[in-house]
């Protein structure tokens, strides 16, 4: 494997992470353990269980990990043959949910047994998700259409006025777009000495009613073969060409008033030799994350990048 400056691979994110929720032995808004899958007559503790963290306002990947004890949080002695295909759990959250979830499922060996795990995506941002009819067994309603669960720490909630209003807010608010298709090196001058800097440029606009505070900002860049993640180092103006180390976004981040929409530069480094991988590759796509305060992350949408040197 080869680890660039700059550039990191970012390979079995979910087994970490999963693996690091389970070492804490506590469930959160992003990590919920089950000794199994859910048994066949209580399918609607799952799709309240996917609806509550789909609305999380909390930042990261949310999983639901099967196989684990909830009480010692070690290995069970589940059976992996009852774990249904993914596309079954999909058509059973299309016909109760509304809008579409993004889930995937996968499972992998862990002390000397397999742990399974339902990755509910980040990506999911068309809040809030609710039921889209009642959910009935034997004459009575499970869950109800229109209902909107949220979790809070380790429990699900039937969503408040307060709750649903957080959910809209975070779901009109920010834009993130990247606005070009290449990244320019540039030379720029950071405490007085010339770094050679890529830059590219983004709108974001911000609709909600308080600032946004960006703490950290990365690109996703995936080619055919690889996937690596690049810390941008400043936000500025389109055509700033100087820095001190004071303005670095993890000392001081980029403040976004509320209800403006902007268009800055990102800038970065990557070293020459991973630039030369990246440009070996037939195909490179990109994506502009940033990170707020509260570690909320705002997404872009993914444009293919090309490299231009000056």
């Amino acid at each position: 494997m080869m680890i660039c400056e700059g550039l990191i691979f970012l390979i079995n994110i979910d087994k970490a992470n999963v693996i690091a929720y389970i070492n804490k032995k506590t469930e959160n808004e992003n990590f919920d353990v089950k000794r199994c899958y859910y048994h066949q007559k209580k399918k609607y503790d799952l799709i309240k269980d996917v609806l509550a963290f789909a609305n999380s306002s909390s930042a990261g990947e949310k999983y639901i990990v099967f196989n684990i004890d909830n009480d010692n949080f070690q290995l069970c002695e589940m059976d992996m043959s009852t774990l249904p295909d993914v596309s079954d759990i999909n058509t059973l959250l299309r016909e109760y949910c509304e809008p579409t979830i993004n889930i995937e499922l996968n499972r992998f060996n862990y002390n000397g047994g397999q742990v399974a795990y339902l990755k509910i995506c980040k990506s999911n941002l068309d809040f809030p998700y609710m039921l889209k009819k009642d959910y009935m067994i034997d004459g009575k309603a499970k869950l109800h259409q229109g209902q909107i669960y949220i979790r809070r720490g380790a429990t699900n909630f039937i969503a408040n006025r307060a709750d649903i209003d957080i959910l809209i807010d975070m779901r009109v608010s920010k834009t993130l777009k990247i606005e070009v298709q290449s990244i320019d090196k540039k030379q720029i001058i950071v405490d007085k000495q010339i770094k050679s800097m890529y830059s590219s440029s983004f709108i974001f606009t911000n609709a909600a009613k308080t600032n946004v505070l960006v703490k950290r900002a990365y690109i996703k860049l995936e080619t055919l073969k690889s996937v690596f993640s690049i810390d941008v180092s400043f936000i500025s103006g389109l055509n700033t060409q100087s820095f001190n180390s004071q303005e670095l976004l993890h000392i001081a981040p980029f403040d976004i008033s509320s209800n403006t929409t902007i268009q800055k530069n990102i800038y970065f480094t990557i070293s020459p030799e991973c630039i030369n991988i990246l440009k070996q590759s037939e195909e490179m796509k990109a994506t502009l994350i940033f990170v707020d305060v509260n570690n909320n992350e705002i997404i872009s949408n993914t444009e293919l990048w090309s490299i231009e040197s000056n």
